[in-house]
């Protein structure tokens, strides 16, 4: 329920933004995709939406990508910049409340690729990630 919860807030708050202007399609992602591979459209707008509570110390980090690191020749990376973080309690104008950390992503570039978010405790330790990997092509 928390996940479906999370989607439908990240697709709302996308329709209602000016990013959503940017792209043909709106491509929307959770904890539940980690590990996981999709092919999606080069004119794409990608979210991630990850559920947090700013007022432990605890904050999701993106941490850049490179999945050929090392590799000679290997195919074309492709590039996502982040846009925007944006975090949406779940009971606004409660103090220390839970809600939703929202990450959106443009697809700038054909090929293979991914994203990977850090959760990061006050002390600054990795404590949980999650990764989505990308192929960007062609419809």
């Amino acid at each position: 329920m928390k996940t479906l919860f999370a989607i439908l807030l990240s697709c709302l708050f996308l329709l209602a933004s000016p990013l959503a202007a940017m792209a043909d399609t709106v491509h929307a992602y959770d904890a539940g995709d980690n590990g996981k591979s999709f092919d999606i459209g080069p004119d794409s707008l990608l979210t991630v939406s990850l559920e947090a509570n700013p007022s432990t110390g605890y904050r999701w980090v993106n941490v850049p990508v490179n999945p050929f690191k090392g590799a000679r020749l290997g195919p074309v990376r492709a590039v996502f910049p982040v846009l925007d973080e944006t975090f949406v309690p779940a009971n606004p104008g409660l103090p220390g409340t839970n809600g939703i950390d929202i990450f959106s992503y443009k697809v700038e570039s054909m090929g293979a690729g991914g994203l990977k978010l850090e959760k990061r405790s006050p002390g600054g330790e990795t404590v949980k990630t999650v990764e989505i990997s990308f192929m960007v092509v062609n419809p």
